[in-house]
């Protein structure tokens, strides 16, 4: 047998959890008990795994096993869940959701919107009433100039071929006819 001399206290805290858990053969235990009798370090720390080995026997059965009221508290918690449908957050708040939705349709189309009246803009404003007036007129009087210089003399015949009158009509087809003595009372 070895004397506890060339038994190391690193050998000897290595071995330790063996020697409390009685894990260890008869001439190791006995050269890790002669090593705690001479060394007082490895005696301290011996006593520290003796006392958390003490605890944990204790409480290691205990894990696992629950009380049983607060176990059918939970189960009954669990079967409520599993009757209740399932409701989705849109179901749950659907103005939010409504509003958001509008939202992002905004934030979409107000982009497409700003270019469409740009373009609207963009684009020749109709002609005044007095410049059709004065369109007709260059076009009666262009269509009696040439009608002059074929050696033609009757205008009116050729105004009426062409379907221009010589005169622009007293009132212009875009004016509303105004009434004399006329309301508005149905």
């Amino acid at each position: 047998m070895k004397s506890h001399a060339a038994f190391t206290c690193g050998e000897c805290r290595t071995l330790l959890p063996g020697y409390i858990q009685r894990e260890l053969n008869r001439e190791t235990r006995g050269r890790v008990a002669a090593h705690i009798d001479s060394c007082n370090g490895c005696y301290s720390i011996y006593l520290q795994h003796r006392e958390v080995t003490g605890e944990l026997r204790q409480l290691l059965p205990a894990i696992g096993q629950a009380d049983a009221p607060r176990l059918e508290h939970i189960w009954s918690a669990v079967q409520t869940g599993l009757g209740r449908p399932r409701v989705s957050p849109i179901q749950k708040d659907p103005a939010r959701y409504g509003i958001a939705a509008l939202i992002i349709a905004a934030a979409v189309l107000l982009p497409w919107l700003i270019n469409q009246q740009r373009l609207s803009l963009s684009f020749p404003l109709p002609p005044t009433p007095v410049a059709i007036v004065q369109l007709y007129q260059e076009t009666v009087s262009l269509v009696s100039a040439a009608a002059t210089e074929a050696g033609n003399g009757v205008q009116s015949s050729d105004s009426d071929r062409t379907g221009l009158a010589a005169t622009p009509p007293a009132q212009p087809n875009y004016s509303p006819v105004i009434q004399t003595g006329a309301t508005d009372a149905p």
